[in-house]
């Protein structure tokens, strides 16, 4: 006897104490109640925001990402699955129609037929095929010329997402509200023709996915936090993009960089403070006086129990007489009863580890963010070379650094944005910078895989417009000898590194 399956299955988290039960207003106005997990983060937004402000090596990371992502080209791409399922039919058809030359009637309506069905797409097509690798190139280029034209449209909504922001403008905010809270919400204001009108970023680590005890299906819902004040805010999927840094299995709040440096950047801004207090010349206090009361029955000063605090009138003269030195006059006499003990405040001695620790902390924030040397301005000295930072300083942008935050924009904006205003089939990528003789490699190797044409690799690896004829749209031979030409090129190729 078949039983039927527990419906409540998969936990999603460790105790149901982690969730808390609220009530959120939705676009129609409708109250809902909701559970979303309770902070796991150690910093509010607000409190996140200030330390990435205050603190100068995060600071400079944060900025210098953001800056480094705004100023980067980008395009939309059509996803060429469709038009690349046509061009295998159409090189189909024409094996076919090459197979089919034996005088028959059969043959003859077979080509016929197959004649027909690659006019669908190649109206200029001669009835013999003759001329069927011209017309493929032909309609290739009426296709490209078709999707550039959708895809600069898209370019333009997205140069600016809303009125009066640019885009440089939002891609900044949204590259910081990843590496300062950790995720990023994207808000899609929709027209009255059910499309994306506007995009805007709303304020950094407002918004929390919702969660539930149980793995549920269906939307994905996401509630925006207030002070407060206003009643919190419930989205759905097809008003909410919604991205993360670091997420986690165990929290939807994901891991944050600037949680694993909270104590690091306590003792930065600490420090930074105590040097400002002495900038200006003028210290705090660097001498403590120890008065001694010698009268009978009173003890020695070095007995804890026999210390009786001074006269306030004499204590208040005694603290002004102390804070109010100038600094011409080095020197300074008191006068009290008693002998007196000075003990030094100054810890001179500690100055010079405090000040490597600084060093030590910039490097913990390197670690942290994945920043290359360049990043943290070691681009050469003690253990650094100038040389091999330069020629590894892309490498490792693309694979710690700056490529995880284009990666994540890139599916974003592809999955859950354009596909709102224009449907599916574009997509968004940034173009990173390749040396010239990278792509060479890149090149070989592809053409050595056998799995890409000539034209393919023209155009996905050096941006190249393809050739018309049938040897540039064949498969390369990946097991076949270079010719004199290619062995030259590719010479040349590593010679140009």
């Amino acid at each position: 006897m078949s039983q039927k399956p527990t419906v409540n299955r998969g936990l999603q988290v460790y105790s149901s104490a982690d969730l808390l039960k609220i009530v959120a207003r939705d676009k129609f106005g409708n109250n809902s109640r909701v559970s979303v997990e309770q902070r796991w983060t150690q910093l509010d937004s607000v409190t996140a925001i200030m330390v990435a402000a205050r603190c100068a090596p995060v600071f400079a990371v944060i900025t210098g990402r953001a800056n480094r992502v705004s100023s980067l080209e980008w395009h939309i791409e059509s996803i060429r699955k469709e038009e690349a399922k046509i061009a295998e039919e159409l090189k189909t058809y024409y094996s076919l129609f090459q197979e089919s030359d034996r005088p028959s009637p059969m043959m003859a309506g077979r080509r016929l037929k197959l004649l027909m069905a690659a006019r669908q797409h190649l109206p200029d097509l001669f009835s013999d095929f003759s001329n069927f690798q011209s017309a493929l190139y032909r309609w290739g280029k009426r296709i490209q010329a078709i999707k550039e034209e959708k895809s600069n449209q898209i370019e333009d909504f997205f140069s600016q997402p809303a009125p009066g922001q640019l885009w440089p403008d939002f891609i900044k905010q949204y590259t910081q509200d990843l590496l300062i809270h950790g995720r990023v919400a994207i808000y899609k204001q929709i027209g009255n023709d059910n499309l994306v009108d506007n995009l805007s970023i709303l304020p950094g680590g407002s918004v929390v996915p919702i969660k539930d005890k149980y793995i549920t299906g269906g939307l994905h819902g996401y509630v925006q936090f207030t002070d407060g004040t206003e009643m919190p805010q419930l989205f759905w999927s097809d008003e909410i993009s919604f991205g993360s840094y670091m997420p986690n299995s165990a929290t939807i709040w994901g891991l944050t960089p600037i949680d694993a440096l909270i104590n690091l950047v306590s003792e930065n801004l600490l420090f930074n403070q105590l040097m400002a207090a002495k900038a200006d010349g003028s210290t705090p206090p660097e001498k403590l006086v120890i008065f001694g009361i010698t009268d009978p029955g009173m003890g020695d000063i070095g007995d804890d129990s026999a210390l009786d605090p001074a006269d306030p009138d004499e204590q208040r003269r005694i603290e002004n007489k102390l804070n109010q030195i100038k600094r011409e006059a080095g020197v300074a006499t008191l006068t009290g009863v008693g002998n007196a003990t000075i003990l030094d405040l100054t810890r001179a001695d500690t100055l010079p580890t405090q000040l490597s620790r600084q060093d030590q902390i910039n490097k913990y924030v390197a670690m942290v963010y994945n920043a290359s040397n360049l990043e943290i301005n070691e681009t050469g000295g003690d253990g650094t070379s100038g040389r091999s930072t330069s020629e590894t300083q892309e490498r490792i942008e693309n694979g710690k650094g700056v490529r995880p935050i284009l990666r994540i924009a890139e599916e974003q904006f592809s999955r859950e944005i354009i596909p709102f205003r224009f449907g599916y089939g574009w997509q968004l990528r940034f173009e990173t910078s390749m040396s010239p003789s990278e792509k060479a490699d890149l090149a070989i190797k592809l053409g050595q895989g056998g799995s890409l044409s000539k034209n393919e690799i023209r155009e996905q690896v050096w941006g190249l417009d393809p050739k018309p004829g049938e040897q540039n749209d064949a498969l390369t031979d990946g097991n076949a000898q270079p010719t004199n030409d290619q062995m030259v090129d590719q010479l040349a190729a590593r010679l140009a590194r």
